[in-house]
């Protein structure tokens, strides 16, 4: 089976992987054709970092490069063009990946709410990022297209602050 152009995988190993795991396979595939200032991103990036997806089509893999202008779609890859702070890419399994704090804003201004906070969500709740890492990057793309959107999302899925005690009660 057709991972992606000359790349295959063996039918009934094909078979048996879930769509998540597919798109991962094709993501690190195609990681190896990128320029070296390229990184995984978005969807693509959440699958690498194990980030719980729902509701999404994993149909293309998603790349974000340093730079400015739209960008280009194939079939099989979608390249952006963006902002890239050196903390906003990290190393996973020798793949440049967009951090957890960038994808989930990412996924934020792309997905749905619905989708976005059960991403946001699963990350929180298993300690891949912290609210104040989502509140930087928030901070970070605030003049980004559709920002306002990943905000709610992502601040509807962030805990409420504890109230803490006031120093006279009791």
């Amino acid at each position: 089976m057709s991972i992606r152009a000359g790349r295959y995988v063996v039918a009934e190993a094909a078979a048996t992987l879930t769509p998540t795991a597919r798109h991962s396979l094709q993501a690190r595939t195609a990681a190896a054709d990128l320029p070296s200032d390229a990184a995984l991103s978005h969807l693509s990036a959440a699958c690498l970092h194990g980030i719980a997806l729902w509701g999404v089509d994993l149909g293309t893999v998603q790349v974000v490069r340093p730079g400015s202008g739209g960008g280009h779609r194939r079939p099989s890859l979608h390249t952006r063009f963006a902002k890239l702070e050196g903390d906003e890419v990290v190393d996973v399994g020798g793949i440049r990946v967009t951090s957890v704090p960038r994808t989930l804003v990412d996924l934020g201004r792309m997905l749905s709410f619905e989708s976005t906070v059960v991403s946001t969500d699963d990350a929180l709740h298993r300690k891949l990022v912290t609210v104040d890492e989502l509140t930087k990057a928030l901070v970070r793309g605030a003049g980004s297209p559709r920002a306002g959107r990943a905000r709610q999302a992502i601040a509807f899925a962030t805990p409420a602050p504890k109230a803490s005690a006031s120093p006279g009660a009791g």
